[in-house]
């Protein structure tokens, strides 16, 4: 490792690119496995930040977003009460299966189109990209970025 890589913080990116993929599959079992998947977003606090009762939190911090309530308030409030390094959102949006990572390093995006084989739901072949999709919250392509 250099120390440019270090004192870029490229290396937690990288992990956390690792741990995205990760997620992305759990979220395709799960959907294989109940053809749906809760709307849901992880995120990883920049710092140690405290839970309603005044408790530590030092790790992941995920929620099932309910129904009632608009994906971008839940988003907003995950970022405020978080203070996130990185937020995922893994949704099902029209037929696909979306799992967004985000970060101030940039975005991946994992896609898998949910298609109809017979008379059952399976999804495809999963469509990886770099900054593409984004949840526009930590992250914003810069002008003339083909990243």
């Amino acid at each position: 490792m250099t120390n440019e890589y270090i004192t870029s913080e490229r290396f937690i990116w990288d992990d956390l690119l690792r741990r995205g993929e990760a997620v992305a599959e759990r979220a395709k079992k799960m959907w294989n496995r109940r053809q749906s998947l809760p709307t849901s977003l992880l995120s990883w606090p920049s710092e140690e930040i405290k839970d309603d009762q005044g408790n530590p939190i030092d790790r992941v911090v995920s929620l099932a977003v309910p129904e009632h309530i608009p994906l971008r308030k839940a988003l907003v409030d995950m970022l405020e009460r978080t203070l996130p390094y990185a937020l995922l959102l893994a949704e099902v949006r029209d037929k696909e299966l979306v799992v967004i990572l985000e970060s101030h390093h940039g975005t991946r995006s994992w896609r898998y189109p949910i298609e109809w084989r017979g008379d059952v739901h399976r999804l495809g072949e999963g469509i990886r990209k770099d900054n593409t999709d984004s949840l526009g919250v930590l992250w914003r392509r810069q002008a003339g970025d083909d990243s």
